[in-house]
């Protein structure tokens, strides 16, 4: 460990800028322990640990704000204490720990629940996050209030489902069945999402047919590619004057000779799908004015 602690002082030289900040108007709880934890790093990392201890109380005062440093000269040290930085981080832990409220922090720890789009491992680490400050009698304590919390906080009715039916429930049976429950979950929506992109782009990629199979744009086999793909697409009829299908395939010509040979109105419509009016007026050889779509060539008002 020393050999590694010496290489890393000969590649990187620590600066002032890298120590560890520490403003108790704002650092408090979790966050004066994480300080702390920099603290100690630093020290380990920089050689500081092998300086001096007046020089340890100089970089410490370094990491504190102007009002932390009001408060350290007024925690009743010592003149001998002052010079210990240890001392000094014991005192401000216990100045910190008196200003965290016990019965604020329980109950911002009983508010938290799941947000919308979190996943359950980041509403773990937050309901564990804010336990640490809630000063409960003993680990077990702990981890009954997180496993009470999860339930209570979940967002999804299935899996609090899941954790009530079971019996005698630890904080890590929990974990496990929320994880799996979770991960299912993800895989059931990815395959749905799958399917549905699929029928999307089959609906896309085949051009619509009659109960024959018979592309009404081309008359030939339906084909894949989508309707741009059809070779009508762009021509227009020579017939009916439309875009988009052959002459042969064009179903007002169709109905007029049908309608020439003696069918009935009602057999065209029918076959069709066509109103009467329309029917009876290719009929007549006169334009048809009606703004209903026709179904047959998929080309939109006549």
């Amino acid at each position: 460990m020393e050999l590694i602690r010496l290489i890393i002082m000969a590649v990187y030289v620590f600066r002032t800028s890298d120590l560890p900040k520490l403003d108790l108007d704002t650092d408090r709880g979790t966050d004066f322990q994480a300080w702390h934890h920099q603290w100690l790093a630093y020290c380990s990392l920089s050689g500081l640990a092998d300086e001096t201890a007046p020089k340890q109380v100089q970089a410490l005062q370094l990491c504190f704000s102007r009002e932390t440093l009001d408060v350290v000269e007024n925690l009743g040290l010592t003149t001998v204490e002052k010079q210990d930085q240890a001392k000094i981080i014991a005192a401000l832990k216990q100045h910190v720990e008196g200003l965290v409220n016990e019965t604020v922090e329980r109950r911002n720890f009983r508010r938290r629940t799941q947000q919308e789009g979190e996943s359950f491992d980041d509403f773990l680490v937050a309901l564990r996050e804010l336990a640490k400050t809630c000063n409960f009698y003993s680990n077990e304590c702990v981890q009954k209030a997180i496993r009470d919390q999860i339930i209570e906080g979940l967002q999804d009715g299935e899996f609090i489902q899941e954790l009530l039916q079971a019996r005698d429930l630890s904080l890590d049976q929990s974990i496990i069945k929320c994880r799996s429950l979770e991960a299912a979950k993800r895989s059931r929506q990815d395959i749905e999402g799958s399917l549905q992109l699929s029928v999307i782009r089959s609906r896309t990629h085949v051009v619509r047919s009659g109960d024959s199979g018979i592309c009404f744009g081309c008359g030939q086999a339906f084909h894949a590619g989508g309707r741009r793909k059809c070779p009508a697409f762009n021509q227009m009829c020579r017939t009916c004057g439309k875009m988009g299908h052959f002459s042969r395939v064009c179903r007002p010509k169709q109905l007029i000779k049908q309608a020439q040979h003696g069918a009935t109105p009602q057999t065209n419509a029918l076959s069709s799908g066509l109103p009467l009016l329309q029917l009876s007026m290719l009929k007549k050889g006169k334009d048809c004015s009606c703004s209903t779509c026709c179904n047959a060539c998929r080309l939109g008002p006549w």
